[in-house]
């Protein structure tokens, strides 16, 4: 609490002030400059912790004789912060010499602090006067002036009002000896650091929730749990069986959570068959497997309706109805077998005489074919190659992986005996179908989607292709891409996700020019000289 820095000029009653503020004439002249030059500061306590509005003092002559101290007590104290042995105190207190103000109104020279609320003083001891009652600014005149001037700029910066000069009697002086006196305790105590404002104790969700926005996002997961994670699982499990085979079985959980189907190419013995039947132990979903041949028939596929003794018939369902369908070597049935599985792969449903059969919700078709052997097969038309997702390529494995493949058949796997492979069922098929609308949920931007069209376009214009992908394609890249940043761990598909998908979804949905394929220009080497040209978006 400030208070008005006693006149020291050139008044009639001067020499009385000096008299009556005996303690900070007997300090050292350097103190007594300073002591002169800062406002005084009572020590206050519980009001600095709270950073309330200053009481103010009321006008000298306000109220009966002899009564002074605190006036006024703004609405900002709390209950408790004041109490009354200080307000005594501040009231009566005499400045005759430091350290003796709040002892003169208490017997025994001391004053007892009690915890409570602000009691209020008697009505007219020390209330304020009225706004025209009270001292006007500036009074006094003189030499000053100068210095009234200099404390009206520091309660204006406090932001109260300075209050009326005291002048003329003792009674009126009493005040600016009090300040005198707190001035001269001032000097001898050290000075202390002020506590930060108190805003924030008033609010402690601020400060709460101000921690809260520093910390670093999480995507709304409990404990910290990426996207992937329940898919990561699944990609473990493959990985544990097929050795060798990284790229591969990658590939075919991203089609698999794109809700794809997914073309196997490779060379008799690279654990085609093998991955498909891995996967279909880790989700612990019905597995059917279909062995083509060129004497397969649709109706041993999709179903028949058979007459029974009641003289109805009754649709017996085909091996199609699972969840998971291995076509093993489909390229060896003829055209009108392999037909029977467009409706079923674009629609999810099987029509037999007129009447539709949808399939299951998690229905997926994983064919194999042979690239190196031609005698008995049908190539596959350009409709049923349109409706595989992707097609992964299954390669040799390096000496390392072969190695460690001898090695699991000396401990004793067989690949005819599932319960050898070590596996156990990681989800079911809610679980995927939890995990599929997941994926749906991953954010694309448009620049990601102008990028998919461009490349898909390319394809169309390209000299070296004679045939270009599909809209489908630009669809199927698309989920494909999705489900891969699903896969790392993101909530947002990135450039390289298309990148590195778009040869496994496009490679089978273009024709390679004769002449250049005579050459040995493959369908990938097309591809990359397309992804290379196309302009990849920065941001």
């Amino acid at each position: 609490m400030r208070h008005a820095v006693p006149d020291r000029g050139r008044h009639p009653a001067a020499s009385h002030r000096r008299a009556a503020g005996g303690a900070a004439a007997r300090l050292s002249r350097r103190r007594e400059r300073d002591a002169r030059r800062r406002p005084g500061i009572l020590p206050q306590p519980p009001l600095a912790r709270e950073r309330c509005p200053v009481l103010r003092y009321s006008a000298p002559g306000a109220g009966p004789p002899g009564t002074r101290g605190v006036g006024r007590i703004p609405s900002g104290v709390r209950a408790g912060s004041l109490d009354d042995g200080r307000g005594a105190g501040v009231a009566c207190g005499h400045a005759g010499r430091p350290g003796d103000l709040a002892a003169r109104r208490r017997p025994g020279g001391r004053a007892r602090r009690r915890r409570g609320a602000v009691r209020p003083r008697p009505a007219g001891r020390g209330d304020p006067p009225p706004l025209g009652a009270r001292a006007p600014r500036g009074a006094g005149g003189g030499a000053g002036r100068r210095r009234r001037h200099r404390h009206g700029r520091d309660a204006h910066r406090l932001g109260v009002a300075a209050p009326a000069r005291p002048h003329g009697t003792a009674a009126s002086r009493r005040p600016a000896l009090l300040a005198g006196g707190a001035r001269a305790r001032a000097a001898h105590r050290p000075r202390t650091r002020r506590r930060a404002p108190a805003a924030a104790d008033h609010h402690p969700t601020r400060r709460r929730r101000a921690g809260a926005r520093s910390r670093p996002s999480r995507g709304g997961r409990v404990g910290g749990a990426t996207p992937g994670d329940d898919a990561r699982p699944i990609l473990g499990a493959l990985q544990q069986v097929i050795l060798g085979q990284q790229a591969a079985t990658r590939d075919v959980l991203v089609c698999l959570l794109a809700r794809g189907h997914v073309l196997l190419e490779g060379v008799p013995g690279t654990a085609k068959t093998l991955l498909v039947r891995t996967l279909a132990l880790a989700l612990d979903v019905k597995f059917q497997r279909i062995q083509f041949t060129p004497d397969l028939m649709p109706a041993d596929i999709t179903g028949i309706s058979i007459l029974t003794g009641s003289h109805e018939f009754t649709f017996r369902p085909g091996p199609i109805f699972a969840d998971l369908v291995l076509a093993d070597e489909i390229n060896r049935a003829p055209a009108k077998t392999q037909a029977a599985l467009l409706e079923a792969m674009q629609e999810r449903t099987v029509t037999v005489d007129g009447v539709s059969h949808p399939l299951s919700t998690t229905f997926t078709v994983f064919a194999t074919q042979n690239p190196i052997e031609f005698e008995g097969t049908y190539p596959l038309p350009e409709a049923e190659l349109d409706r595989f997702m992707a097609k992964v390529l299954v390669d040799y494995p390096d000496a390392a992986d072969e190695q460690g493949i001898l090695t699991r058949y000396v401990a004793g796997f067989e690949a005819d005996r599932p319960a050898t492979y070590g596996v156990s069922p990681v989800t079911n098929a809610s679980g995927l179908e939890r995990l599929r609308r997941d994926v749906e949920t991953m954010r694309v931007e448009p620049q990601i989607t102008a990028y998919i069209t461009a490349i898909v376009r390319a394809t169309r214009d390209a000299a070296s292709l004679t045939l270009g992908a599909s809209p489908r394609a630009g669809v199927s890249l698309l989920k494909a891409a999705r489900a891969a940043a699903f896969v790392d761990g993101r909530e947002y598909v990135i450039p390289d996700d298309v990148k590195a998908l778009a040869p496994a979804v496009l490679r089978h949905r273009v024709s390679v020019a004769p002449e250049l394929e005579l050459e040995g220009v493959t369908a990938d080497a097309a591809l990359k000289a397309i992804l290379d040209k196309t302009e990849v978006p920065t941001a």
